[in-house]
């Protein structure tokens, strides 16, 4: 019975062990993504409009739109909602790990267990 319980957490701990890397590999997937939204930023403004280049009533609206639409919008997902992204994804990391260091301690506590289960078997041999 102890064999089939220490199989079973090994297997548990395995697997988890694989999820804490998917999620590292998940975290560094959405901080390159956030680094290159940030870095593209500046397009939602190009081209700069000038004088020369447009103006007027339809100049204003458009550039408003792309300063209070546009940009606004594309501000709140590089920064808000993929930082809450990476925040959801340092939680499941901290998680994982409380679940892995649990698992290892169930482990050692029916490694443990089975010691002594085999230490008392052999001292009722010795007795016999």
């Amino acid at each position: 019975m102890r064999f089939i319980l220490l199989a079973y957490l090994y297997e548990r701990l395995r697997e988890k062990q694989e999820h804490l890397v998917r999620l590292y590999a998940c975290k560094a997937n959405l901080e390159g993504a956030q680094d290159e939204f940030i870095s593209y930023e500046k397009t939602c403004t190009e081209p700069e409009l000038s004088a020369e280049t447009w103006q007027g009533k339809w100049a204003t609206e458009f550039q408003d739109i792309r300063n209070d639409g546009i940009l606004l919008q594309y501000k709140n997902l590089a920064h808000q909602q993929l930082n809450h992204s990476i925040t959801s994804v340092e939680a499941a990391i901290t998680e994982t790990k409380l679940e892995i260091e649990n698992i290892r301690n169930q482990i050692e506590a029916a490694e443990e267990q089975a010691r002594r289960e085999r230490e008392k078997a052999r001292q009722q041999q010795k007795s016999v």
